[in-house]
């Protein structure tokens, strides 16, 4: 019952040297795909108000490129618009067992972390595997057809988490800042099925919000900010408290 301690292991430990090289192809194939739907999900209705909100907030010379235009953001803010736009028009990879989407979140901040910490081709490569490994393995453990049947969309619950486990490694986190960071994603995990009952973009935004979200508890970990080791197995943690069974 050291589920927290166990993920933060695994995915701190994995490196480049032990991804075999169809993943390594399967992760550069699916990058391009996300920049493909992200330059084009920049163009959709929802991205505009987006897009107009941050450019007066959060705009900065040399900030994190919103892909698509020629904004540049801070990182945080960069993730929220990436990861909405990349989500917009359903093109995103899927991954049916744990019926989510983990590029729209993933690569949204892999490319946020990379900005506040440079990494090499290979270090992306290991950060993104590890997210997918996380946030798709929660997603199976969350039983997706009972997650949602508490209202919750598995993109932006255990996506939050996968964001953390991206962001943990590029900012380079030891194990023990890596729980921490997962600790504190969990109560940011969201992410409301209420935007079925008339079409809102709210679907669109979790995403984003997820990689936003990951991205912070990462940072906030790095500076010594605590959040609780036992996040998923914990009485009140997200395997009790986000799904009935």
């Amino acid at each position: 019952m050291e589920e927290t301690k166990q993920l933060a292991q695994k995915c701190h430990d994995l490196t480049f040297r032990m991804l075999p090289e169809d993943v390594v192809d399967r992760t550069q194939y699916l990058l391009l795909d996300y920049i493909g739907v992200a330059a084009r999900g920049a163009l959709n209705e929802s991205s505009g108000p987006v897009h107009s909100l941050f450019e007066k907030i959060g705009k900065h010379r040399d900030g994190a490129v919103v892909i698509g235009t020629e904004l540049r953001l801070n990182p945080p803010y960069a993730a929220i618009a990436n990861g909405t736009a990349a989500h917009s028009i359903e093109l995103d990879d899927v991954v049916n067992a744990a019926s989510l989407h983990p590029g729209v979140v993933v690569m949204t901040t892999a490319l946020a972390a990379a900005h506040l910490s440079p990494c090499s081709g290979k270090e992306m490569i290991e950060a993104i595997v590890a997210g997918y490994e996380a946030m798709v393995k929660l997603g199976i453990a969350m039983n997706p057809t009972a997650h949602y049947a508490q209202g919750f969309h598995p993109t932006g619950t255990c996506g939050t988490f996968g964001a953390a486990i991206t962001a943990a490694k590029i900012l380079k986190l030891n194990v023990s800042q890596t729980k921490r960071a997962l600790g504190i994603a969990g109560s940011q995990a969201s992410g409301s099925l209420e935007f079925l009952a008339d079409g809102s973009f709210t679907k669109r935004l979790h995403p984003g919000w997820s990689a936003h979200s990951g991205l912070m508890a990462a940072l906030l970990a790095r500076e010594g900010f605590t959040g609780p080791e036992t996040i998923l197995e914990g009485k009140f943690g997200f395997l009790h408290a986000y799904t009935p069974h």
